[in-house]
């Protein structure tokens, strides 16, 4: 009699694992969730409940550079980017920011070994704007401006090229605002290589090669790979190459304006944000559109 109650109560269990998998099964969905057009990569598939997408919280975290901590003990999620401060708790539909409470339409909950977050919550905490693309049928998310080097190249005074009116938005020798709100350092010259690639201390077409062997900030030449706009996959792949030998923060992403859009211009910032360099240098003044300039106003708050 014990073992056919015990063989009817697993077949009870194993009907209802059938009849509860495939309901859950059903809202996760390979949604895709892009930052300044980059894609997250998720190692556990996002899901949505209720009409909202909750997606593992160390994934986007690290996507928007937000430190997070985990308490296992009071299964609580803390994150900062060092200006704003959230805090969910798993099950639980109050979250707080800056310790003020926000009800959840769906808390956070674990899925297998990874915890998920409402996704809009987490993003515009940390003042990013949120929304769903049908496109893609997926989450685009653009991160708030960001201060951060901006370099505009190149020779400025002079009447012949158009450098100077599109950043002061004056012919030469004239000067306004223009543009100058958006770029925080001018780069007015070039040094000269030989075939080696050696820096030439005598030279008619640059500048010398300087004293001291140290430089303060590399520039990544990531462009002129043969496609436009350039490719994301190969603009990353020189950042991750130029990080393994020198630090985020001496790293400056170049961009080409003559091979981007002004919506792909908007993932190269991403790709700088996300990597967290030091900023951005355009080659060149002349060539940024006007879109282009507002596109930058945007996402980037020059550092001066």
């Amino acid at each position: 009699m014990k073992r056919l109650l015990f063989i009817t109560i697993i077949s009870v269990v194993m009907m209802a694992g059938r009849l509860v998998l495939p309901a859950f099964a059903q809202e996760q969905q390979k949604i895709p969730v892009l930052i300044d057009g980059l894609p997250v990569v998720f190692d556990v598939l996002p899901i949505i409940q209720n009409g909202r997408t909750l997606v593992p919280f160390r994934a986007i975290a690290e996507a928007l550079n937000v430190k997070v901590d985990w308490d296992g003990t009071t299964q609580t999620i803390s994150a900062t980017d060092g200006k704003t401060s959230i805090r969910l708790q798993i099950g639980n539909k109050t979250a707080h920011r800056n310790d003020s409470p926000i009800l959840l339409d769906v808390p956070p909950q674990i899925l297998g070994v990874r915890t998920l977050i409402p996704l809009r919550f987490f993003s515009e905490a940390f003042d990013c704007q949120v929304n769903w693309d049908n496109s893609i049928n997926g989450v685009r998310i653009t991160s708030p401006p960001k201060e951060m080097t901006v370099i505009g190249f190149y020779a400025l005074g002079d009447s012949k090229t158009s450098s100077w009116t599109n950043i002061f938005g004056k012919p030469y020798p004239e000067t306004d605002r223009g543009n100058t709100d958006v770029v925080g350092e001018l780069a007015l010259g070039r040094y000269s290589l030989d075939k080696e690639g050696n820096l030439l201390t005598k030279s008619r077409t640059g500048w010398q090669r300087p004293d001291g062997e140290l430089a303060d900030r590399i520039i990544i030449m990531a462009y002129d790979y043969g496609s436009k706009p350039e490719p994301v996959s190969l603009v990353t792949q020189a950042v991750e190459i130029a990080r393994a030998s020198v630090p985020p923060e001496k790293l400056v992403l170049g961009i080409s304006a003559s091979s981007e859009t002004p919506e792909s211009i908007l993932i190269k910032v991403g790709i700088a944000k996300r990597y967290g360099l030091d900023g951005i240098a355009i080659w060149r003044l002349g060539l940024v559109t006007g879109e282009m300039w507002d596109t930058l106003r945007s996402t980037v708050i020059p550092r001066r």
